[in-house]
């Protein structure tokens, strides 16, 4: 839904952090922070795109996709350096990952 339809993501994404709000054990946070973020950049909002799914990674590194998916917002950003840092971190949990090698092919790493 994310990719193919944003204001349809964007909408399910604001049910769900209203749902949530007042629920402190929300499982599923980390995804919601990770999803807002990638919306975010589908926006054209790079600085809150980089901000939210930052925060997804510092909160869970184990989370799939989110490291790639900080990695790639670098990259594009520019951002080589920080994008082969948080590469290196994510394939201590996925040592395997083909998106996470890559990414660190097509960055240099």
């Amino acid at each position: 839904m994310r990719w193919g339809d944003v204001e349809g993501a964007r909408r399910v994404l604001t049910r769900v952090q209203g749902l949530t709000r007042d629920t402190p054990g929300f499982v599923f946070r980390v995804d919601v922070i990770h999803l807002d973020g990638l919306i975010a950049w589908s926006e054209r909002r790079p600085e809150r795109a980089v901000e939210l799914v930052e925060q997804a990674f510092a909160k869970d590194p184990t989370l799939i996709g989110v490291g790639a998916d900080l990695a790639e917002i670098y990259v594009q950003l520019g951002r080589a350096d920080d994008a082969l840092a948080v590469i290196a971190r994510s394939l201590e949990h996925f040592p395997g990952d083909e998106r996470l090698l890559r990414l660190q092919a097509g960055v240099g790493g």
